[in-house]
């Protein structure tokens, strides 16, 4: 998968540093370019096969949805992840029904900024693999990965051990785009068949997704990124 193009959209630049450091600290990802205004913004979208816009609203509030209007109407195909001093509940509100995929106060912690990054880029590979038509699994699996559901640890399954969880878990992550469990168990030096048990645990707590991949001849294979 080719890297994610980011545009922000920071019309004081005050965070602008901030978020360039971050961005550079996710794997996957290359920074456009960042507009200080709609002209300048407009510009990268039409010069840029952009996926992904960081943007402060704050100041702007009134007309966000108009704004996000225009902005799909120069490119259609890409998200929005606010970033804002805005913490107006009425607004971020609007945001989320306005269709962002993210929404983050200032001051945040770096972590959780890196979290929607990570999970943006999964969604997105997700979106990329995904086959023409739907089935419900597969709408299932991007809306986990939207809401970045997270279910608690209440002790492993019968036969699983947290040493192992932990090595396929790390395996894992290092993937930037859809592994198999052949894939993740050479590298984790495991036999095939723990590798896929694990890894359909990580499914069932929302540490994972998964898709099957078809090719053109044989049966798909089961493949698994992470969301964390």
């Amino acid at each position: 998968m080719k890297n994610i193009q980011i545009v922000l959209y920071e019309p004081n630049l005050v965070g602008l540093p901030q978020s360039c450091n971050i961005i550079g600290s996710v794997q996957g990802f290359t920074l456009a370019g960042h507009a200080r205004s709609l002209c300048e913004l407009e510009k990268l979208l039409r010069c840029h096969s952009v996926q992904l816009v960081i943007a402060e609203p704050f100041g702007e509030e009134e007309r966000f949805e108009e704004i996000l209007d225009f902005l799909y109407s120069v490119r259609p195909e890409f998200d929005i992840l606010v970033v804002s001093k805005q913490n107006d509940g009425n607004f971020i509100a609007r945001a989320f029904r306005s269709g962002v995929f993210d929404y983050i106060v200032k001051p945040f912690k770096c972590e959780r900024y890196r979290e929607s990054l990570i999970r943006f880029r999964c969604y997105y590979s997700l979106l990329e693999s995904a086959p023409p038509q739907w089935p419900q699994s597969i709408a299932d699996r991007i809306k986990r990965v939207r809401v970045s559901s997270q279910f608690s640890n209440q002790g492993l399954p019968k036969g699983l051990h947290q040493k192992t969880l932990d090595l396929v878990r790390s395996v894992l992550r290092e993937s930037l785009s859809f592994a198999s469990a052949s894939e993740i168990a050479e590298k984790a030096g495991l036999a095939r068949s723990t590798v896929w048990r694990y890894l359909e645990y990580l499914c069932r707590i929302g540490e994972a997704v998964s898709v099957n991949q078809y090719r053109s001849q044989g049966r798909p294979t089961r493949c698994y990124l992470s969301i964390h």
